[in-house]
């Protein structure tokens, strides 16, 4: 008996503070537990006596110690209340009101406690006080001292201070780590050929030129700008550069082409072969990067660390047995916390966890179940997601070809946002679908870094810029969701009309309004704020573009928005293959439709 109450006690604290290292077998957290296994070690000790000292009443006082140091003081209270009323009265322990007397010292800070408890009984022995036999002061004293050398040695408590530090170390390095890669992600481009940054920046000057001297007040512009898509930038390009343009189609052709020569003398560009290292080339795209950057960081508002090292804690003191845990954003309109639980099922704890959350975070959150390994589940917690996206997406290459040129993406990041995006390359067949892959790639890379929407859109547009001089040409519709918030930002680069269908039948179009890419040095976005049951397409110019009829397009689309997204996909392209058409041409379409929670 003597050592069950020895090694039961001894276990139960080492394994409370330790109990993510601890534990391979299917156990949960001790939180639920603790108070009963202490009064049932109490109670197989009260049988036995050592020096006339009741053995249970020695671990009541550890146990009254343990529950005070740890600051749990709701437990504390009752543990003590229960224990001395028990073994006073159901065990005729006279002495048992010290256990309230040496738990309160352990409300003191660590050490001072244990020193204070000391002073306190060697006053009461030598000031020869007889409230206490000698024994059980010595025995209080032994219990202290060996509870410290628990403490000291043993246990492995998380210091809220610690806890701070390594979240904070965490988040640094982490920002660390997404500007490390990203210089290696811009390694990756291929550095054999680009102009110098003097030579570029003459070429961007002069075709703004030509653009607004020739262009700008054309009546022709939009529909002009709609056909060409990017590929003005290379026509002007060769206008200026080698006067002439052979694809090039414009009833102002000639005053055009007069107009570029003109330029071209102007900044001494005609057939100039200046080329440099392609760290000049990006240079000052890299430098708007890092500026939007610094702003977006220094005007974005952290959550307290304090909350969170508590919800880690609450969540422990709840009974769950936390086997992961880390603070991926702190950001308070973005934060991400990955949590992982030992031997729970995600739907049965959800409600709780989500409880506590809000409780201590004072912020509403939601839970995005990820996985669940060898018995653990692993799930985000973000902030709360007020709309639901459902989606579906398809391609069609014209009929001849085999390989559609057209590509498309659709992502749910890992906090309450969705991206979705079609990339259309130049031309068709394989070459046009590898350059829209690569398109797409680099937007997957860029939306795993946890940039914001307008950051990861500036890094693209000086990656356009590189596209250029690697004779490497895709269109880009992009649009990201915010489902916390409803809010949609668009973007484009080339790409056609994107249509915006809500549920009273009535539409909206967002359409390609910036100059050709490489034209302006900052990128434009739309935002728009989403209703329920809204209905985007995104597609490529081989539907909107392409079919002659757009009127009866845009009532066929409202006429079957009422269906799930993949079946509407199926009928939009079913539609479009067998329409009038202007050419053949590669389709895509990407679906999706919101619902307010």
């Amino acid at each position: 008996m003597i050592f069950y109450a020895f090694v039961s006690t001894f276990l139960l604290a080492c394994f409370y503070f330790n109990q993510e290292n601890s534990f391979s077998g299917n156990i949960g957290g001790f939180s639920y537990n603790e108070l009963l296994l202490a009064i049932i070690s109490i109670v197989g000790a009260t049988s036995l006596k050592i020096y006339d000292l009741n053995l249970g009443l020695c671990v009541a006082i550890y146990f009254s110690i343990y529950f005070a140091s740890n600051e749990y003081y709701k437990k504390s209270i009752f543990f003590n209340l229960v224990t001395m009323i028990g073994l006073q009265y159901y065990f005729k322990i006279d002495e048992s009101y010290i256990i309230i007397i040496v738990g309160s010292f352990y409300y003191l800070p660590k050490i001072l406690s244990t020193i204070t408890l000391f002073i306190f009984s060697l006053f009461v022995l030598f000031a020869d006080i007889n409230i206490f036999s000698e024994n059980l002061v010595q025995a209080s004293m032994i219990i202290g001292l060996f509870f410290e050398c628990v403490r000291f040695s043993l246990v492995n408590k998380i210091d809220i201070t610690d806890f701070s530090n390594n979240v904070y170390e965490n988040v640094v390095s982490k920002v660390n780590t997404e500007v490390v890669s990203f210089a290696s992600f811009l390694d990756k481009i291929n550095k054999d050929i680009s102009y110098s940054k003097g030579y570029f920046n003459r070429i961007q000057e002069a075709i703004t030129n030509l653009y607004r001297a020739q262009c700008e007040g054309c009546s022709i512009r939009k529909d002009c700008l709609s056909k060409n898509k990017g590929k003005l930038y290379y026509y002007y390009k060769d206008l200026i550069i080698y006067q002439r343009s052979e694809d090039f189609s414009c009833s102002h052709y000639n005053e055009l082409k007069r107009a570029a020569y003109q330029i071209a003398n102007r900044f001494n560009l005609i057939e100039s072969n200046e080329k440099n290292d392609i760290l000049s080339l990006i240079t000052s795209g890299i430098s708007i990067i890092l500026r939007q950057f610094c702003i977006e960081t220094s005007m974005q508002t952290e959550i307290d660390y304090r909350k969170i090292y508590q919800l880690r804690k609450d969540l422990s003191d709840y009974g769950f047995t936390v086997s992961f845990f880390n603070v991926k954003s702190a950001i308070a309109d973005n934060f991400l916390i990955e949590v992982g639980l030992y031997g729970v099922d995600f739907n049965e704890v959800k409600s709780v966890v989500k409880r506590i959350a809000e409780n201590e975070l004072k912020i509403d959150v939601s839970l995005i179940y990820k996985n669940k390994e060898k018995n653990k589940v692993y799930f985000n917690i973000v902030p709360e997601i007020k709309y639901e996206v459902t989606y579906g997406y398809g391609a069609l290459a014209p009929l001849g070809n085999n390989v559609c040129g057209d590509n498309y993406l659709v992502k749910q990041l890992n906090n309450s946002k969705l991206i979705a995006a079609i990339s259309d390359g130049m031309g068709k067949g394989i070459k046009a679908s590898m350059q829209s892959s690569l398109t797409l790639k680099l937007i997957d890379e860029i939306t795993n870094m946890n940039f914001q929407p307008d950051t990861a859109l500036q890094i693209l547009n000086t990656l356009i810029y590189i596209q250029d001089y690697q004779e490497i040409y895709s269109t880009l519709d992009f649009v990201e969701i915010n489902r916390q918030k409803g809010e949609g930002t668009f973007y484009k680069a080339g790409g056609t009309t994107t249509y915006l269908f809500h549920q009273n039948g009535e539409f909206e179009k967002i359409e390609n309004d910036n100059l050709p890419f490489g034209l302006e040095e900052m990128i434009n976005v739309k935002k728009m704020q989403l209703k329920d049951d809204d209905l985007i397409i995104i597609a490529s110019d081989g539907i909107f573009e392409n079919i002659i009829d757009k009127r009866d397009l845009e009532e066929f689309i409202n006429s079957i928005r009422h269906l799930e997204p993949q079946k509407l996909i199926y009928e939009l392209l079913n539609y479009a293959r067998y329409s009038n058409v202007v050419a053949k041409d590669d389709m895509s379409v990407i679906a999706l439709k919101i619902k307010e929670n």
